[in-house]
């Protein structure tokens, strides 16, 4: 009877514990695939479709999910300049629509200012917000170390050689790193730190403002 018992305790275990092999008669793991050919796995369900990615949750529970897209922003259709009086925050109506995950934001934005004999520079800085009116970033948070990677500094400065009243104009670029916690829109704005006014043109050529997915 002991016997019996043994061989019985042996078999459940070879069951529970036992490796599977397709296409191989020496498999690696529990579940090892061999196939010399493409499509040798063929999960079908609910969320299956052509290009869509299989992804897990926490617990290993796995799904077909559509993969994250490059988002272009939106821009106002008039070609408007915009004016942003010392002190000032402008919201360029340009803004991204992005959902949950980790995005590299690229700005580039075309600046300028009229020259001056009282103001040499004009600083200024490029920021985002989930908020049009105010400073926010309740439905994402910043990624990078402590308060870095938040904004892109710049300044306008009146060459020497400008003529006076005559227009300066530089460009700005750089990226912003964030992790989107809730779906959201992302609003573009400048903010004038110099005394000076500064100006913005919503569809100048050099302008760019989109979003590129990363992990």
């Amino acid at each position: 009877m002991k016997k019996t018992f043994t061989l019985i305790a042996l078999i459940i275990s070879f069951i529970f514990f036992a490796q599977v092999g397709i296409g191989t008669t020496t498999p690696e793991s529990m579940l090892h695939i061999v196939s010399k050919t493409p499509g040798a796995i063929i999960i079908e369900d609910s969320s299956h479709g052509q290009n869509r990615i299989l992804t897990s949750d926490e617990n290993g529970k796995a799904g077909w999910v559509e993969p994250r897209k490059t988002v272009f922003g939106s821009y106002p259709n008039q070609n408007q300049e915009k004016n942003i009086r010392g002190g000032n925050t402008l919201y360029t109506e340009a803004y991204l629509e992005l959902s949950k995950g980790k995005w590299l934001v690229n700005i580039g934005v075309e600046i300028s200012n009229t020259t001056s004999l009282l103001v040499s520079r004009v600083p200024f800085i490029v920021s985002i917000s989930d908020e049009i009116s105010k400073k926010s970033n309740e439905n994402y948070k910043y990624l990078g170390n402590s308060d870095t990677n938040r904004i892109i500094p710049g300044v306008i400065y009146n060459p020497n050689t400008a003529l006076l009243l005559t227009t300066v104009t530089g460009f700005f670029s750089g990226p912003i790193l964030i992790e989107v916690i809730e779906p959201t829109a992302i609003y573009l704005k400048i903010e004038n730190k110099g005394s000076n006014d500064i100006k913005y043109n919503t569809k100048a050529n050099e302008n760019y403002f989109y979003a590129i997915p990363i992990n």
